[in-house]
C-alpha cells in the first residue's frame, strides 16, 4: 500500500541510545493518495498538514521499521531528494512493514539571528597587517635536474663507468653480490 502514506508532525522525539525514536505528542495524519505519491506531492501535502506556504521549507525523514514484529524498532532516515523517497518507498514495500511513513517539521528560521556582541564599552580590536619581507636576491641558483646529467657515473678518481643503469628502478648487482644469497653459506 504505497498509496498510504502516514505523515507525522508537531511534538518531539526521543532517541535512545542506539538512535531508535519513541515519538512524544505528535499528530499523525493517515493520507490515501491515488497512487504512490511523487516528492513534491508529498512535500505538498505536508505543506499543507503544517501550514506552509509554497517557500517555506521543510524537512522529511522517512521512518524505518527495524527488528522482529516482537520487537520492532524505529530508525529515522532524512529524504532530502526524489531519489531517496524512491529508495525508501522500494526499501519499505519490501520489508515485514509495508507502511510508508513520514516525519515531517517546518524549518525555523529565526527573524532576529542571535549575534556575538561585546561587552558594554569595549570596543573591536584589529591587529595592523603583517608587513610582506623584504629579500635582497640578485641571482637563484639554478639547480639541473637528474635527467638533464650525463650517462656516466664519474668518480673521485674521474673514471667512467660503463654499466650504467638504464631506469631509475634497475640496480647493478655483481653476481657474487650478497643481495642475492638466501643464506650466508654460499656467498
Amino acid at each position: 500500500m504505497e498509496n498510504v502514506v502516514s505523515i507525522y508532525h508537531g511534538g518531539t522525539m526521543e532517541r535512545d541510545e542506539y538512535g531508535c525514536v519513541k515519538f512524544v505528542a505528535m499528530q499523525c495524519e493517515v493520507v490515501i493518495f491515488d497512487e504512490k505519491p511523487s516528492f513534491s506531492e508529498l512535500l505538498a501535502r505536508a505543506r499543507e498538514e503544517l501550514h506552509c506556504h509554497e517557500d517555506d521549507e521543510i524537512t522529511v525523514e522517512s521512518i524505518l521499521h527495524l527488528g522482529s514484529p516482537l520487537n520492532i524498532q524505529r530508525k529515522m532516515v532524512p529524504i532530502r531528494c526524489a531519489g531517496q523517497w524512491e529508495k525508501y518507498v522500494r526499501t519499505v514495500m519490501n520489508g515485514h512493514s509495508p507502511s510508508v511513513e513520514v516525519v515531517v517539521r517546518r524549518v525555523g528560521v529565526d527573524p532576529n539571528p542571535r549575534r556575538f556582541s561585546r561587552p558594554m564599552g569595549q570596543r573591536a580590536h584589529f591587529d595592523p597587517p603583517v608587513p610582506e619581507p623584504v629579500m635582497d636576491v640578485d641571482v637563484a641558483p639554478t639547480i639541473p635536474d637528474a635527467e638533464s646529467a650525463p650517462n656516466e657515473v664519474v668518480g673521485h678518481g674521474c673514471r667512467i663507468v660503463d654499466d650504467v643503469a638504464d631506469s631509475p628502478n634497475e640496480f647493478l648487482f655483481t653476481q657474487n653480490d650478497s643481495s642475492k644469497c638466501l643464506t650466508g653459506f654460499y656467498c
